[in-house]
């Protein structure tokens, strides 16, 4: 089941995957979901804190931790942009601020995935 952002037509995440999983288990896609609303806000609030601190390494840690859940949401451009977010963390010589620009746009799309699956579950 794919979700559309509310001022255009493209997708914004998907329950697909979770559902495939759940089969017709409606109980387990709700607790993904709710897991998914609590614990990823505390994986960006620790890529925040890391990239006010430029701990590279902690940014590195927290995005790949988030690497399987974009996935199985299958968020749109938030895939793409904590992957990169990952890599640019491990560089000999990060950048701090394009990291903290693309943590901006990713915080942005999770915001908005959350605040949608509150509306509709």
């Amino acid at each position: 089941m794919y979700f559309k952002r509310k001022e255009n037509s493209e997708s914004l995440y998907s329950l697909t995957q979770i559902e495939a999983l759940a089969g017709s288990d409606t109980t387990f896609v709700n607790e993904i979901v709710e897991t998914f609303k609590t614990a990823t806000p505390n994986y960006l609030n620790q890529i925040k804190v890391a990239i006010l601190s430029n701990d590279f390494k902690a940014i590195h840690r927290a995005a790949h931790q988030l690497k399987p859940t974009m996935d199985i949401f299958a968020i749109v451009g938030a895939k793409e942009l904590v992957r990169e977010i990952e890599k640019d963390a491990m560089q000999p010589n990060p950048n701090a601020s394009k990291i903290e620009q693309d943590f901006n746009q990713l915080h942005e799309i999770i915001t908005m995935v959350i605040e949608d699956l509150e509306i509709r579950l």
